[in-house]
């Protein structure tokens, strides 16, 4: 019981430092004035915003099982996943476009302008729609290699924005932006090991992903700070 109590506290926590991450990235919003810092601001709200949602995605789940048997959980296991999934992504996927942007010769990196953004993309969303489908489609075992698959599918993606960031971080003279970005990168090791550690070691990577995405938007309000005096 005393176990459960400090895991529902810790999980508290948590969420607070998330949703003062999402206000924070918001409220800072209203005050940067190069779109650049702007459009980061609102994505990193957003990728905070995906935490709160793993979290009630959680609750879900303990309502209607890991593996659903109605209609009604189906539905709202997908929609509560897909947001998780979707937020997360986009959140990394603009910072590589702006990360990009952010280059002076504006060089491509590893095809991302040239369709492998998009195919990450259209990656994400055939794992959400497998993830998605009514369980009772399938025997127990195929919904363990589908679920393995869903996992694959977008830890693959993630990673492979996670690269094409850490490849045009090393271009960024901005050590502004640069700062931001190094920030970023963490907070998306985070989400990888969140993604592939035992639920045992499941707090390590959870406090990796919220620490350095709250240390993100920091880095942002250096850029306004002239601005608040």
């Amino acid at each position: 019981m005393s176990s459960d109590v400090l895991v529902a506290a810790v999980e508290g926590v948590w969420v607070i430092i998330a949703l003062f991450t999402m206000y924070r990235a918001l409220d800072l919003r209203r005050v940067l004035v190069d779109r650049p810092y702007r459009t980061r601001a609102l994505w990193t709200a957003i990728g905070a915003s995906s935490v709160v949602s793993f979290f009630f995605a959680a609750y879900i789940d303990s309502v209607f099982g890991d593996t659903p048997t109605t209609m009604e959980g189906v539905v709202a296991e997908g929609v509560v996943w897909g947001f998780t999934f979707i937020a997360l992504y986009g959140w990394v996927a603009v910072n590589v476009n702006v990360a990009i942007a952010a280059d002076f010769f504006h060089r491509d990196v590893l095809l991302w302008k040239k369709g492998g953004g998009i195919a990450a993309l259209v990656v994400v969303f055939l794992a959400y729609a497998l993830a998605s489908l009514p369980p009772w489609w399938f025997s127990p075992s195929e919904s363990a290699i589908g679920s393995d698959i869903v996992t694959v599918l977008f830890a693959l993606a993630a990673l492979y924005a996670a690269v094409a960031l850490a490849v045009t971080y090393r271009r960024i003279a901005d050590r502004r932006i640069k700062t931001y970005t190094m920030w970023v990168l963490l907070s998306i090791l985070g989400v990888l090991l969140l993604i592939v550690s035992p639920s045992v070691l499941i707090p390590v990577p959870a406090v990796i992903w919220i620490y350095c995405m709250y240390r993100s938007v920091g880095s942002l309000a250096i850029r306004t700070r002239n601005l608040g005096q």
